[in-house]
């Protein structure tokens, strides 16, 4: 088949939907060598044409000619791009970011979308008037266009159905994987030059994510202010802005500053280490439409804390503990009985690698393949 991929984000974006694109574009080269591949971007900031040299295979990728489309790349991506579709001559166009072209199905070509959350729907209040206004018009839009819809959970498929009033048949669950990096063994060498390095000791509380109200930091703190004295230390693995102004100020109010610790900057290989020598993941987040850090600390043999009230369970099936994200007092005795419950925990720990194993980038590949072909 002739399948093309939007890939602005594969290009562009280093975390989050650049991962999902690069992961996504990545394995179906790799167990789907058969097809040939089209990736339609405005930039690039990204060397992700090697992809095309590490694979000794022929990539076709398109790029706005004109000075003016490269300009207004929204229009190039959303007009222009279906002539280029056309001519080409691809019978499957792929959206991997919550949009698709403009008037593919008239022009005769198949087309999916994925769609990640729709969390600006559920919880209108963190979202600026204006984006949630636009992200619902391209959201809904190319849920109607498109001839299949992706979900990466079991709950935003719910949420596409519910919210935008989608028949299920239309909607197809394809879960994701880590990084492949993260199934790579650890350099021994490099493990223990990085935690010779660390300022806490082995058995620290983890937390991975940005720091926004979505993420539940603030209700993690008080959770853990309330653990006895002998409590390990909680490490955060993010970026400081804003939000985290209003994080420190709250860590000084519980008088637990010695004993909360910000990592930011740190990459794959050194999360992974920060991963395996955590006593355990919290991942209390809201809601989400995947939680990528709790399959990332399963398939390192961390079990995790989470939330239970999205899609959370779903990844972490019988590796974690879940709690109400709201309930401060029931977030307090998860974090107890994980941390002075041995046979509890030991039980999740020998649970992480079964579950890790359920998410996998061959079976993604396989089953992106069973849609294209179905269509």
């Amino acid at each position: 088949m002739k399948i093309g991929y939007d890939a602005k984000r594969a290009f562009n974006n280093h975390t989050g939907l650049g991962n999902y694109s690069r992961m996504l574009i990545k394995s179906m080269l790799e167990f789907h060598p058969e097809h040939q591949y089209s990736l339609f971007t405005p930039k690039t900031d990204l060397e992700f044409k090697a992809l095309e040299s590490d694979l000794s295979l022929s990539v076709n990728i398109y790029m706005p000619e004109k000075a003016a489309h490269r300009l207004f790349h929204p229009y190039w991506r959303s007009v222009k791009v279906g002539n280029l579709i056309q001519t080409a001559q691809l019978e499957v166009f792929h959206g991997l970011s919550h949009e698709i072209p403009l008037g593919l199905k008239k022009k005769g070509i198949k087309t999916v979308v994925t769609i990640h959350d729709l969390i600006f729907l559920r919880y209108p209040e963190w979202y600026p008037r204006l984006d949630r206004y636009f992200y619902k018009r391209k959201f809904l839009a190319a849920c109607q266009e498109a001839d299949i819809i992706v979900a990466i959970s079991e709950q935003t498929a719910e949420d596409i159905i519910n919210f935008f009033n989608i028949s299920p048949e239309k909607v197809r669950v394809i879960y994701q994987d880590v990084l492949p990096e993260f199934r790579v063994p650890i350099d021994p060498t490099f493990e223990q030059a990085f935690l010779e390095k660390l300022v806490v000791s082995a058995g620290y509380i983890l937390a991975v994510g940005s720091f926004e109200e979505r993420k539940n930091q603030k209700r993690l703190l008080r959770a853990y202010a309330q653990l006895p004295d002998d409590r390990p230390p909680l490490v955060f693995v993010g970026r400081k802005n804003k939000y985290w102004k209003q994080l420190e100020a709250l860590i000084k109010e519980l008088s637990i500053q010695s004993e909360v610790h910000l990592l930011e900057q740190v990459n794959v290989e050194e999360l992974k280490v920060l991963y395996k020598h955590a006593k355990f993941t919290a991942y209390t987040s809201i809601f989400e439409g995947f939680g990528l850090p709790v399959l990332e600390s399963l398939v390192c043999g961390t079990p995790v804390l989470a939330a239970n009230n999205s899609c959370l369970e779903e990844v972490g099936g019988t590796a974690a503990f879940y709690v109400n994200p709201l309930d401060l007092e029931g977030t307090s005795m998860r974090m107890r009985q994980l941390l002075y419950d041995a046979a509890s925990y030991e039980r999740l720990k020998a649970n992480c690698a079964q579950q890790a194993a359920s998410f996998n980038f061959k079976k993604m590949a396989n089953d992106l393949n069973a849609l294209y072909l179905s269509l």
